[in-house]
């Protein structure tokens, strides 16, 4: 389908990974809703009921909670569950004349809904993050890996069967393309990307260029009144994530480092820093809401995107969103270019490459030395701005994956 076939589409994007409130690409299925239902005549989000619109301006799409969802039993009960996914979406499609179907995550409605396609003859395209492919086959994150076929009926069967049926699949880096390459060899993908809701920061006001005065304010505001550097992470606690390589920095600068969010490596990366004796100097938000996050972003020096895979669970950065939020709060990201994070580094260079490993400290401190200069900070957050409105929106996601 090309951008001037669209206007005449009636989408249905289905996920059962569209909760707003956990933010990074568990949004992707309602911002990618969004920008259709602005190109196309009709655009709905069908997901679990717990799903609830994210905060965007000028929501288009319809939301369609799927009140008989039962994914926390769907593996005991999964034929049953197919066939009922399968008559849902069928009657949905028919009710609304849907003729295009949008799987933004395989797990649980994959079956049912490439099925319900089939079966009315339309399309059914497929979107992967990165996770759910290496955690499922490992062996694809190495060019030289040899893909080894799964049983019928696990999960990673259900993902291949799913890149197999899907007319076409779409991959939010280069690295995950390379992956999804590894286990099937796709004839028809896009490397889409990820986007942001430039809108949003526009109408707050915090789209503008600001200097180190706009940094002292919003730190003064928030009752830090020492004239010290202010690092900061926002996402999952995981072990890929690498956070404790943050440490490396403050063991050799006096800096203030704010971790944002939880999750199940909370226990070790807390336990690193009383180790190291910088316990005082990181502090631990917690889960909070977009404001507060907002606040503390906008209020650090530089935002650290440190991830590297772990090759024990798969778990990688498939494109490194929370980078896109940073550059919009005024805020210079450096992330490690592993995986999907290089194409925030090489090909939109919207970040600086720093931490790529444990013993990488000094040379990103000296990095960080050089942007000291206030006009030169300005300067990549001004070319990173433009960058982002050329190429980073969601509406640009929405030309790669269907032009």
């Amino acid at each position: 389908m090309d951008m001037t076939g669209l206007s005449k589409s009636r989408v249905l994007v289905i996920s059962v990974d569209a909760f707003p409130k956990i933010g990074g690409v568990s949004n992707f299925a309602h911002h990618i809703s969004n920008a259709i239902a602005e190109r196309c005549e009709y655009a709905a989000l069908m997901s679990p009921r717990m799903s609830t619109k994210t905060e965007i301006e000028d929501n288009y799409y319809n939301l369609f909670p799927e009140t008989e969802a039962q994914f926390k039993n769907y593996e005991k009960n999964k034929e049953f569950e197919d066939n009922r996914i399968k008559n849902t979406i069928l009657s949905f499609c028919k009710e609304n004349s849907i003729n295009k179907i949008l799987l933004a995550h395989h797990y649980y409605y994959g079956d049912g809904a490439l099925s319900a396609a089939s079966e009315l003859g339309i399309e059914c395209e497929l979107i992967v993050h990165g996770t759910e492919l290496s955690s499922q086959f490992i062996e694809s994150t190495n060019v030289r890996g040899r893909f080894r076929p799964r049983p019928v009926g696990s999960r990673a069967f259900q993902l291949y069967r799913a890149l197999v049926r899907s007319q076409k699949v779409h991959c939010n880096s280069r690295f995950t393309k390379n992956i999804a390459m590894n286990i099937h060899n796709i004839l028809n993908y896009s490397v889409c990307g990820c986007g942001l809701d430039t809108r949003k920061y526009m109408s707050s006001g915090r789209w503008k260029i600001e200097g180190a005065g706009r940094k002292r304010h919003a730190r003064n505001a928030n009752g830090w009144t020492e004239d010290v550097m202010h690092l900061c992470y926002v996402g999952r606690i995981v072990k890929h994530k690498r956070v404790e390589r943050i440490y490396s920095i403050l063991e050799k600068m006096d800096c203030v480092l704010h971790i944002v969010g939880g999750g199940p490596y909370e226990k070790e990366v807390r336990h690193a820093a009383k180790t190291k004796g910088i316990e005082k100097r990181v502090i631990f938000h917690g889960a909070v809401d977009e404001s507060r996050k907002n606040s503390i972003v906008e209020m650090s020096d530089y935002l650290f995107l440190p991830s590297q895979m772990d090759l024990k669970t798969g778990g990688y950065e498939g494109f490194g969103i929370t980078a896109l939020e940073a550059i919009a709060l005024g805020t210079i990201p450096i992330v490690s270019g592993h995986e999907g994070l290089d194409d925030l580094t090489s090909l939109y260079r919207i970040g600086l490459r720093g931490l790529i490993s444990e013993q990488d400290a000094d040379r990103t401190i000296t990095l960080m030395s050089e942007y000291k200069d206030e006009y030169k900070y300005k300067s990549h957050i001004d070319e990173a701005r433009s960058i982002i409105e050329k190429h980073l929106t969601w509406k640009h996601v929405l030309e790669r994956m269907w032009c």
